[in-house]
């Protein structure tokens, strides 16, 4: 029917310690930094998301985005100065994106996720929606988290070499050399800054 529109119901949430407002396109203006202080964090509905028009920031803008693939993960990851986290799920990857492309593209772009051969395809899926490169968020204590909190593969399931750049060869070296994967909330914790293929 005419005015009638078919929507998905996804919600983004967005965590920083940047105060920022939401332009949209029909002039209206959302100031995230109550949202962001009081609540910790700041929720838009995807029919809300269509209409963004631009990220204004209030102060220095974000020098890193990192999309955060489980909730718990998005939780529990501590903040860094400069960093804006996004929860974005395998299965709403466009809500991240449509996110981003109202951003000043002069952010550099990080993903938290399991570090598993499945994900790994999941999370290249989501670098090409974005048109940026996979990079992703690692503990400069991976080769101990491997052996700790390393799950092994399942039979019909491997780390392929030729399969990873050569950036994420070397990044995932201790999981390809144990043939095991690490869940995201066992990285959550220990990962700040370190990206690969930097």
């Amino acid at each position: 029917a005419e005015g009638t529109h078919a929507t998905q119901d996804g919600l983004l949430r967005i965590r920083s310690q940047l105060p920022f407002t939401l332009f949209f396109a029909q002039g209206g203006l959302l100031d995230a930094k109550s949202a962001l202080t009081l609540l910790g964090e700041l929720v838009v509905p995807e029919a809300a998301l269509a209409q963004l028009h631009k990220v204004l920031w209030t102060e220095s803008p974000a020098s890193q985005v990192i999309t955060v693939a489980s909730r718990a993960a998005y939780v529990c990851k501590p903040l860094q100065p400069g960093q804006l986290l996004l929860l974005s799920p395998p299965e709403h990857p466009q809500l991240a994106a449509r996110f981003l492309s109202a951003l000043t593209p002069n952010f550099v772009w990080g993903h938290l996720g399991d570090l598993h051969p499945q994900a790994l395809t999941q999370q290249q899926r989501l670098a090409t929606l974005l048109g940026r490169p996979l990079r992703l968020l690692l503990p400069e204590c991976l080769p101990q988290l491997a052996s700790r909190y390393g799950q092994p593969l399942p039979p019909a399931t491997h780390w392929s070499a030729a399969e990873l750049t050569a950036d994420l060869q070397l990044a995932l070296a201790p999981l390809l050399a144990a043939q095991c994967w690490l869940e995201q909330e066992a990285l959550a914790l220990f990962v700040r800054d370190q990206l690969s293929a930097t």
